[in-house]
């Protein structure tokens, strides 16, 4: 009879045992899916910050390219200044 009682605890305990295990198994599956969405969204914000750094670098050269001409546009207007006042009359 004592036997019979060991072998219940002893199922008993492994019961619980695997029961622990089948819990620290999920936790750890959960945890590896956050990891995984967190390295998912530091990838898709490398990507956005990439992109940012491109359109930056864009606008600075078009913001150059627009300076350069406003500055040719003035000196234009400049010189047909210069010219129709010595045309006036």
């Amino acid at each position: 009879m004592r036997s019979g009682i060991e072998n219940v605890e002893s199922n008993a305990y492994l019961a619980d045992t695997s029961k622990q295990n089948e819990q620290l198994q999920q936790s750890v599956n959960s945890l590896f899916a956050a990891i995984t969405g967190l390295a998912d969204m530091s990838n898709t914000n490398s990507q956005t910050a990439e992109h940012a750094a491109e359109s930056t670098s864009s606008l600075q050269y078009q913001s150059k390219q627009l300076a350069r001409r406003t500055s040719l546009m003035q000196n234009s207007i400049s010189r047909l200044d210069q010219l129709v006042g010595r045309f006036e009359v």
